[in-house]
């Protein structure tokens, strides 16, 4: 056994898609093992689960700090810190998830790190590649090979393939990016991009005419 549930030691929170109270429960370390952030020592307290079957007795997965795994989310071979959480369906394999980052609804995330107010959810597959700093992935769609950052969001079955996209950069409409730079305020809508170098700034949509806030 690697750790222990302790039964005595949860907190109630609101569940953060039905808004209704859900327990989850501290875990205690029964041997020491190695993680991504090192050695995990015998009887040291980590994050919460809300069972056995979000956190294997046999890989070296842990919950860090406030980090939690619920409903019938798994982390193999991962780390959960922060108070990020990952819940519903979501897998995680491989992976670090920390900094108020969520994982769900039956998102698969693979060999990348998640950190810093990101959503990864609906589906979504997240394979080797660092996501951070406010970024949204959502509706079906896949991120493969790159670097995402400043409150990116890509939906709607789009692909991000080998590509770094910053700033408030908007990928949607099934669209395709494959080794491009996107940042700025550039939007691709059912496009396909390759080897594309895009940038807009506020600056260009009001000489344009065009309202920011829109």
């Amino acid at each position: 056994m690697k750790y222990q549930i302790l039964i005595h030691d949860y907190k109630i929170i609101p569940h953060p898609k039905t808004r209704l109270p859900y327990k989850v429960y501290r875990i205690l370390a029964l041997r020491s093992f190695l993680t991504a952030l090192g050695e995990v020592k015998e009887g040291s307290i980590g994050g919460f689960i809300s069972g056995e079957h979000n956190l294997s007795h046999d890989d070296t997965a842990w919950v860090y700090h406030m980090g939690m795994v619920f409903d019938d989310a798994l982390i193999i071979d991962s780390i959960v810190t922060d108070d990020a959480a990952v819940f519903e369906s979501a897998i995680v394999r491989d992976s670090e998830i920390g900094k108020k980052a969520r994982v769900f609804g039956q998102a698969l995330v693979t060999n990348s790190l998640i950190t810093d107010n990101v959503d990864v959810c609906q589906g979504t597959t997240i394979t080797d590649s660092e996501i951070f700093n406010a970024c949204s992935v959502m509706g079906k769609s896949k991120v493969v090979g790159s670097v995402l950052m400043g409150g990116v969001r890509v939906t709607d079955h789009s692909e991000v393939v080998k590509s770094t996209l910053s700033d408030t950069v908007e990928v949607g409409g099934k669209s395709y990016c494959e080794n491009c730079v996107l940042s700025g305020r550039t939007v691709v809508y059912n496009e396909r991009l390759i080897n594309a170098t895009l940038s807009r700034s506020i600056d260009m949509e009001v000489r344009s005419g065009i309202d920011p806030n829109d």
